[in-house]
């Protein structure tokens, strides 16, 4: 459901404490606008050393709908997919470009979906997902486009290479 007004989490590992642990996170915000973030390595400057994407989420509410966010560290971007087409992106951030998803200076926090690690417990700004999220995967790798498309409507056998997770 669209919460007008609200930042929706989807998943990520990002919070608590501003930047100290904020690896990555995927959103809608309140424009409705879905956002892929991923932080840059322990430069601290807030959103300004961030890599951020952004697609329109306004065809996701009322329906089940395939959603992919591609971090590519050779490439240094982020890429969003909307039911297995390319949505935005590759974006990159030359000032704080991103190779390796930064390490948590708290290893004790874990990868939260339809949720987040308490970024703040204000309601009026910031919401946990109300819905359904289903076939949750995380690669090891970058997929390519074709990858993304072949994945969106493939059930899992759990042999899949570089998966993580099995």
């Amino acid at each position: 459901d669209a919460q007008a007004g609200k930042r929706i989490f989807l998943g990520g590992l990002w919070g608590p404490n501003r930047d100290a642990n904020d690896v990555w996170v995927l959103y809608i915000d309140e424009n409705n606008q879905l956002t892929f973030e991923v932080n840059a390595d322990g430069s601290m400057q807030g959103q300004a050393d961030n890599t951020i994407v952004r697609a329109s989420a306004s065809s996701l509410f009322g329906r089940w709908a395939h959603v992919a966010a591609i971090f590519d560290g050779a490439s240094q971007s982020v890429r969003l997919y909307i039911d297995g087409r390319p949505a935005a992106g590759p974006v990159t951030n030359p000032a704080f470009p991103v190779s390796n998803l930064k390490p948590l200076s708290r290893p004790d926090l874990t990868t939260q979906f339809g949720s987040c690690n308490a970024i703040a417990d204000n309601e009026n700004l910031y919401r946990t997902f109300r819905g359904m999220i289903d076939e949750i995967r995380v690669w090891e790798r970058a997929l390519t486009d074709q990858e993304v498309l072949c994945q969106k409507d493939r059930s899992l056998n759990r042999s899949e290479e570089r998966r993580v997770g099995k």
